[in-house]
């Protein structure tokens, strides 16, 4: 090979990689999470603590968590989020028809635009007989360019109830 086409050579392979570090860099980016509350029983009644040890949280009536996504890339994303439920069930009331799949299972359709941030909360009731239940995240899109995380602790996207003590229920988490 003579100098002339090593240069040409070099030139494309530099091209390339500015060219796919800025796709990479300049994608949709979404990051969502699900708050993974504490739950309490007093009585007949649940309640939603965001504080295991400050008894005083437990001023919110009723069991729901929270989906938090954000786009911090550069070009909007359409993805959903599919929340599935383990032992309890989705109060329809609260979900607007095109979400509710079914008792169990719900998809949340988003469209964020660059930088920006949502919150969605999601109402369920705990089967009374349940010994457990489980919350389950999944992330789905056709859209080409786009990256995902999940920023949970650990990455989790499954949080797994059970019973502590005085009728209260926590997720296991992971590290």
């Amino acid at each position: 090979m003579n100098r002339k086409s090593l240069v040409s050579l070099a030139f494309i392979a530099v091209l390339l990689c500015a060219g796919i570090a800025t796709v990479y860099f300049s994608e949709a980016s979404i990051n969502y999470s699900l708050d993974a509350y504490v739950y309490q029983k007093v009585g007949n009644q649940w309640y939603t603590a965001t504080d295991y040890f400050n008894q005083s949280s437990l001023r919110i009536n009723g069991t729901f968590t929270r989906i938090e996504c954000q786009n911090s890339g550069l070009f909007d994303a359409t993805f959903n989020i599919v929340i599935k439920l383990t032992n309890s069930t989705f109060s329809q009331k609260s979900l607007l028809l095109s979400q509710f799949v079914d008792s169990n299972t719900v998809k949340l359709s988003y469209n964020l635009h660059s930088q920006e941030r949502t919150y969605t909360d999601l109402y369920f009731t705990v089967n009374n007989d349940a010994v457990g239940f489980v919350i389950s995240m999944q992330f789905q899109t056709s859209q080409f360019l786009i990256r995902h995380t999940v920023t949970n602790w650990g990455g989790q996207s499954d949080f797994r109830y059970s019973s502590w003590e005085n009728n209260t229920w926590a997720p296991a988490q992971i590290s």
